[in-house]
């Protein structure tokens, strides 16, 4: 009994040793997986806090890239909004810029084409008024000439009036000197006006030899065929120019052709437009009796 029970003792010992060893091991190992459960736990919770941090970091991060955006929209639009005000005022103040040029460049041209016609105006009163002076200076040298040429008394009158004069001196006294003077200057300008007015010129004669013109051909002269040869040139004869001088009605004072008709070229100083053309005649009892008829070309 005592062997069977300190047997039993002994393997009762050994089982609870062994199961105190075993105990032992366990509690061991549940200490190990208690701590990797622990930082596995504080891993994870430390990745998702990490993630919930950058989530919410970038979220941020969009919102506020977003908000720039608009930003910068509104800015675009508003500077886009300015540019065209801008623009549009530019384009007005241009546009009336060049509305008032062109105005100032019409007017200037209107001022240039009233300064053009007064210009033209009085250009043209000017020429008038020089054609006038060089009519009245033509008329007044074809008067000269004509008092140059041919005197306006004769040497018989010129003799009687001095024979006058001398009566006159010597009659003083009586009273009637001065009369007969007067009587006789009369008739003296009235026959010299009267000579004067038998052309029938009151204007100028561009077909007078003083106002240059000229004989260039005419038919045969009346006299004999040898001397005219002898002394005309290139066909004219060297008298041929009394029919370019006034004879103021005065008989002989002319160039005969011969035959009852005729021609006479004249050659003018310069070119015009005829308004009259006057044919001189001899006096009034004997002009009827030549030239009934004649034609101009």
């Amino acid at each position: 009994m005592s062997a069977t029970s300190t047997t039993g003792n002994v393997l009762s010992q050994d089982l609870g040793a062994a199961s105190k060893k075993v105990a032992g091991g366990k509690s061991k190992k549940s200490n190990w997986v208690t701590a990797v459960r622990f930082f596995a736990k504080n891993f994870v919770l430390l990745g998702f806090i990490v993630w919930w941090f950058t989530v919410r970091f970038f979220s941020e991060y969009d919102d506020r890239i977003l908000e720039l955006e608009g930003l910068l929209k509104k800015m675009t639009k508003m500077i886009e909004v300015q540019v065209d005000v801008v623009d549009k005022k530019i384009v007005n103040e241009v546009g009336e810029l060049r509305k008032e040029m062109d105005v100032k460049l019409s007017k200037k041209n209107e001022l240039r084409k009233e300064m053009d016609v007064k210009i033209e105006q009085k250009g043209a009163f000017l020429k008038n008024e020089l054609r006038k002076l060089e009519t009245k200076g033509e008329k007044l040298e074809r008067y000269l000439s004509e008092l140059k040429v041919d005197d306006l008394l004769t040497k018989e009158e010129f003799e009687k009036f001095v024979e006058v004069l001398k009566n006159v001196k010597g009659n003083e006294h009586e009273g009637g000197g001065l009369d007969e003077i007067r009587e006789f200057a009369r008739g003296v300008v009235e026959s010299e006006i009267e000579k004067h007015a038998a052309d029938g010129l009151g204007r100028v004669d561009y077909a007078l030899a003083n106002g240059g013109a000229a004989v260039v051909t005419h038919s045969k002269p009346y006299g004999k065929e040898t001397l005219y040869l002898l002394t005309s040139r290139n066909g004219v004869h060297p008298k041929a120019n009394m029919m370019l001088k006034p004879s103021f009605g005065e008989p002989w004072q002319c160039f005969p052709l011969e035959g009852s008709r005729g021609f006479v070229q004249i050659r003018l100083h310069a070119e015009i437009i005829p308004e009259a053309i006057t044919l001189e005649h001899v006096a009034k009892l004997i002009c009827l009796l030549y030239l009934p008829e004649f034609s101009l070309w």
